[in-house]
């Protein structure tokens, strides 16, 4: 019998070890989620402010933005670049942050994201285009 003892303490022992990498292996995933949303959403209040900034017909993003720029600079993986300056268009600096969250998406979703909007552009799996589902469009 202590070979039957020596086998289930074995087994148990891999199976801890498993369950432990496996717990690990959510841990970081979640990390690495959190550590990702958080300069998403930064970059939506940043949005938002350009958009009321552009409909108010303010022509350059004051230079007090700089100090926003670099912590979202800091905020960004080493992989997220863009052109990301203060006395620029709102709408010049809109259209950076749109590029970085593009980025960031890709990162948070995976290279899955990417398929999926080549899918959803292509509209060949019989599905109505999401445009034609809008209020105030025309189905094609």
């Amino acid at each position: 019998m202590e070979w039957l003892s020596g086998s289930l303490d074995s087994h148990l022992g891999r199976t801890n070890v498993e369950i432990q990498a496996g717990k690990q292996e959510s841990f970081d995933r979640l990390r690495r989620w959190l550590r990702i949303q958080e300069p998403i959403s930064f970059i939506d209040v940043m949005l938002n402010d350009l958009e009321s900034m552009n409909l108010a017909g303010v022509k350059r993003v004051p230079q007090s933005w700089e100090a926003r720029l670099i912590r979202l600079r800091h905020l960004l993986p080493s992989t997220c670049v863009g052109d990301l300056r203060a006395r620029v268009a709102p709408v010049r600096l809109m259209d950076a942050l749109f590029e970085i969250q593009d980025q960031l998406f890709d990162l948070k979703m995976g290279p899955d994201r990417r398929a999926l909007l080549e899918r959803e552009e292509s509209d060949d799996d019989g599905w109505p285009a999401i445009d034609d589902l809008l209020p105030g469009t025309v189905a094609s």
